[in-house]
């Protein structure tokens, strides 16, 4: 398909005149469909800190988790010592009405608290730290290969491509993509436990009714995935167009003034925020 037949009619001036500029952006702005690959955080977990991180990680949130479950059930236990003594994880523990007996219950629950508090700030903060060094790390290989790419590679490549990779997308893998990953990993224990309670309470039973709850679930992340990611991809290529036409007008502010060709600039910028807008709601 000619880049003619992707360009709709423009709301001002002719659209003709507009078309060589928005023909020469747009064909460059290819994007990838479907959901994320997984080299994607393959490459995040490696500039993160590789195995020693994830390792380091998963033993931080399973500690965390099994301080939770712990904690849970030294409560049941607790509030089963009513008038005799119980076994708590191996040790005979008194009953409420025994003297003296608040405070050793009192103890183990903070004990279990603290433990669980610690594993909780530690698993969070190592997160953080990786996502911190995943960033500078990626940052940095992206301005080298920029900074060294051959003077082909900026004739080719729009301007705004460029301030979008250093400006959105270096906010994507700084803040979004560590959230996304501690909150991936949170969720993953949280389900994890509750599996794993579960079964071993109904001993096995419950494990047969979860199977096709997850299949089904896993079935709907995926329909909501493949929409959300390329909205998200959508937008990001929208911005591109539009910094390399405000990037052009700041470096050359002064040529534009100078042949007053203010209006035909104004006029090529609002030819390209409607193709972008008649492209979105197409």
């Amino acid at each position: 398909m000619s880049c003619l037949s992707k360009i709709n009619v423009l709301s001002c001036g002719n659209p003709r005149s507009h078309l060589p500029l928005l023909c020469s952006i747009l064909d460059f702005l290819q994007r990838e469909e479907g959901v994320s690959s997984s080299q994607t955080w393959i490459r995040w977990v490696s500039a993160a800190g590789g195995a020693p991180f994830l390792a380091l990680q998963i033993t931080f949130l399973v500690l965390d988790r099994a301080s939770y479950a712990l904690t849970e059930m030294y409560l049941a236990k607790w509030t089963e010592a009513i008038d005799e003594r119980v076994d708590v994880f191996g040790v005979s523990m008194p009953s409420q009405d025994e003297s003296g007996s608040a405070l050793k219950w009192s103890l183990v629950y903070f004990g279990l608290f603290v433990s669980g508090l610690f594993f909780c700030g530690a698993r969070t903060q190592w997160g953080l730290h990786g996502g911190i060094r995943a960033s500078r790390s990626l940052y940095l290989i992206a301005q080298e290969r920029v900074l060294f790419a051959p003077m082909a590679f900026f004739d080719t490549t729009p301007l705004g491509r460029l301030l979008n990779r250093f400006s959105y997308d270096t906010e994507v893998v700084d803040v979004t993509m560590t959230i996304k990953a501690s909150a991936a990993l949170i969720s993953f224990g949280w389900f994890a436990t509750g599996v794993i309670v579960m079964t071993i309470i109904s001993k096995g039973v419950m494990l047969f009714l979860l199977v096709p709850q997850a299949f089904t679930i896993y079935k709907l992340q995926l329909f909501y995935r493949r929409s959300a990611v390329d909205l998200q991809r959508i937008d990001a290529v929208s911005r591109s167009p539009l910094q390399s036409l405000l990037a052009e007008g700041l470096d050359g502010a002064n040529t534009i003034r100078a042949f007053k060709m203010q209006s035909a600039f104004l006029l090529r910028l609002r030819a390209v925020r409607f193709d972008l807008k008649i492209r979105k709601t197409s």
